[in-house]
């Protein structure tokens, strides 16, 4: 294998790559970034298992081959060469690559290509067109949401919902749940509802930046979701066992409302006031007895679910001041 490529260009794609390859993992090849010289065009590619990430390179091939190089190593290494033009030929007796930039000359040792894994081919028949700004804008809204507890995976994930002219992100840490709607202009040609990790939709919304109007090619594989966006291909693992259900959680009707002030509402007017303390819980959208099946030592801990028979208030105008229950004297034995 051997390219000529642009040192500016080398490092954009190292930067784009890097952020994906694996840093735990004890498969070395992991670490490491896929470098493809076709005839046709070259590819960096790079994976932890479970997001994968290829990205176009504009080089010229000399000779065509592959090899996987340390992904940060070679990162380090394109960062200082001092010329515009790199040329990377494979040594094969050797078993590293050498690189020369002008007057620099690095010899970088491979890793073993056998170790890297195939990538998922994106179908050309299923596949769905979405709208990348909303899809991207609408998987930044509710990612904060999700939760990083490793030991509940399918928390770890943003339930995917594409159906005609709408697109639905939703996601959940088990004390906090965010759901976003967005309408899409025009029809889908196929629906789809599937758990992508979340970390997987922030790289990609790092890939999309400052592509707005483009088209984002949606493709559900068995267990793998591709997507498609100018050239960059960026895969994942989709994430098994049931999301839970949000929408019991989410109140139909709402007994009371908060008067918009900024909108110049009607701060005078009348309100409907839930008698009971759990009608006042439904009315806030908390649902305690429905919640705990979502509920966690970590969030209990920290206070985030409210218990809405522990508190009751009483109207005061537009406010409602909350009056919580007396503290117990203790009955001290001396002094």
């Amino acid at each position: 294998m051997k390219i000529s490529v642009d040192r500016d260009a080398l490092l954009a794609q190292l930067q784009t790559v890097t952020r994906v390859a694996s840093t735990r993992s004890a498969i070395q090849a992991l670490s490491g970034v896929q470098v493809v010289a076709g005839d046709q065009q070259c590819e960096l590619r790079a994976t932890d298992m479970d997001v994968s990430l290829r990205v176009p390179l504009p080089a010229q091939t000399v000779r065509e081959g592959t090899v996987v190089l340390p992904a940060r190593l070679l990162l380090d290494v394109v960062r200082s060469l001092p010329a515009a033009e790199v040329s990377l030929e494979l040594r094969a007796a050797e078993q590293d690559v050498e690189l020369i930039s002008g007057g620099a000359t690095f010899h970088i040792r491979t890793l073993r290509a056998e170790d890297f894994p195939p990538f998922p081919e994106p179908s050309s028949e299923d596949g769905v067109s979405v709208p990348v700004g909303a899809f991207v804008e609408t998987a930044l809204k509710v990612a904060g949401s999700a939760s990083r507890d490793e030991t509940r995976p399918v928390l770890t994930g943003i339930l995917v919902s594409a159906t005609d002219r709408e697109l639905r992100m939703v996601a959940t840490d088990s004390y906090r749940l965010s759901v976003k709607e967005t309408a899409l202009e025009a029809p889908l040609t196929a629906a789809f509802e599937v758990n992508v990790p979340a970390r997987a939709l922030q790289e990609l919304a790092r890939v999309a930046a400052g592509t707005d109007d483009g088209q984002l090619r949606v493709s559900v594989l068995q267990n793998q979701v591709v997507f498609e966006l100018d050239g960059v291909v960026l895969s994942s693992r989709l994430i098994d066992g049931q999301f839970p259900n949000y929408r019991q959680l989410l109140p139909e009707t709402f007994r009371a409302r908060a008067p918009d002030r900024g909108r110049g509402a009607d701060r005078g007017g009348a309100q409907d006031q839930p008698a009971g303390a759990e009608e006042r819980a439904a009315a806030a959208g908390f649902q305690p007895r429905r919640a705990d099946r979502l509920g966690s030592d970590a969030g209990r801990r920290r206070g985030a679910r409210v218990d809405a028979r522990t508190v009751s208030g009483r109207a005061a105008g537009d406010r409602v001041q909350p009056r919580l229950p007396a503290r117990r004297a203790r009955s001290g034995g001396g002094g």
